[in-house]
């Protein structure tokens, strides 16, 4: 890069340009350069054909016709013309053109590697390689090998999702009998119970990234998420057999409550976040505290009013569903969440666990199904005394 006081003359760029072409060198830019961008998609083509090393097909243009070689022309002419420009200088050129004109996000958006800039929603130099560009480059790793890392995420989101099907599938296949009982709503409350395990682990998982902002160590960050996510899920569980009784109308409001929560914290909790990073330690960890409560306790609720549900009505065959289903569903949204957020963001990963919580709200009036009785008669939840319920919770 050359730069002077008071710009380059158009002598000083003439002396340049022959300096340039007596080294074999290529000019990116200079004053009065503008690149040629006449077929822009054919030029990203070939560069990601030699990248990949493998030629990307372009359709002709309209009206013509590849003919091929004609038979008895002999060889081409030898026509005295400039070297070829590699692709990779030529979009070189593009780039530094979009750079300098301020047109860097449709340059981005075409080129082969993800290239927009970091910011505090997503700080990530690596996971640089578009998702469906990943088994293009499995035959070549010497040269991505600093995104290894994310391929290892992908790799290890995909042994998540292997073990835990074939965890589900050992009782399948050993307890045919339990598995396709005629259970009211069976369906509908196995996805409650993958929403519920899918939306926590997400959502803490999430926080932990975000909370990295204002306590500046991911450890700390870790500890304090962990410890108030559990400690303020457990008051939630404590509290929620309150609702037992009127968990019908109640449960959908927490589940929206929840997911209105996460939506704000996506949107504008790096605001607050920032602000705290300048107090002391010890504010800092009160206030972090403090942000966790609200979704932790709302969070806290719809498992065990779920189970006592389950319970009030006898419907105990789904227990191990609801505790297998919910732990597999944690184990693949952990391996799911660095993905998210790598890819679309961290703000993503907590918009992820909204949509899982609000998912849950028609699956969980499958959990209040009664079991139908053997002359048709119908038990519900509300039915039933009061000393049942308490009995349930």
């Amino acid at each position: 890069v050359l730069y002077k006081q008071g710009g380059f003359t158009d002598d000083e760029v003439a002396r340049l340009r022959e300096h340039t072409r007596r080294m074999s060198f290529d000019e990116i830019t200079y004053p009065g350069y503008a690149p040629d961008t006449g077929d822009g998609a054919k030029l990203f083509a070939d560069y990601t054909a030699q990248l990949f090393g493998a030629p990307v097909p372009i359709a002709p243009a309209a009206g013509t016709a590849d003919v091929g070689p004609v038979p008895g022309d002999g060889p081409d002419p030898v026509v005295d013309a400039a070297p070829a420009v590699l692709p990779s200088t030529a979009l070189g050129r593009l780039a530094w053109a979009a750079l300098l004109r301020d047109e860097w996000d449709g340059f981005a958006s075409r080129y082969v590697f993800d290239v927009r800039p970091l910011t505090n929603d997503r700080p990530y130099f690596a996971a640089y390689i578009k998702p469906a560009d990943l088994l293009r480059v499995t035959d070549r790793l010497e040269a991505v090998q600093d995104e290894w890392g994310t391929l290892i995420l992908w790799a290890t989101l995909a042994i998540a999702v292997i073990t835990a099907s074939t965890l589900i599938a050992i009782p399948v296949a050993f307890g045919w009998r339990t598995v396709f009982s005629r259970t009211p709503g069976k369906g509908l409350t196995i996805l409650y119970f993958a929403c519920l395990g899918l939306g926590y682990i997400v959502v803490e998982v999430g926080l932990i990234a975000d909370f990295v902002l204002a306590l500046s160590n991911a450890a700390l960050s870790a500890s304090v998420m962990i410890t108030g996510m559990l400690v303020f899920s457990g008051l939630g569980s404590l509290v929620s057999e309150r609702l037992l009784p009127r968990a019908r109308v109640a449960m959908p409001f927490v589940f929206l409550g929840i997911a209105a929560i996460l939506v704000g914290y996506g949107l504008f909790l790096h605001w607050p976040l920032q602000r705290i990073g300048t107090y002391s330690y010890g504010v800092r960890l009160a206030l972090c505290f403090l942000l966790v409560m609200p979704p932790a306790v709302l969070m806290g609720m719809p498992m065990p009013v779920a189970m006592a549900t389950l319970a009030s009505l006898r419907k105990e065959t789904m227990f191990l569903w609801a505790w297998g289903i919910n732990g597999c569903f944690s184990v693949i949204g952990a391996a799911l969440v660095p993905i998210v957020s790598t890819t679309f963001g961290l703000s993503s990963v907590l918009e992820l666990g909204a949509c899982a919580y609000l998912l849950a709200i028609p699956a969980f009036f499958a959990v209040l199904l009664p079991l139908r009785a053997g002359g048709g008669e119908r038990h519900g939840l509300l039915e039933m005394p009061a000393d049942s319920l308490q009995r349930a919770g």
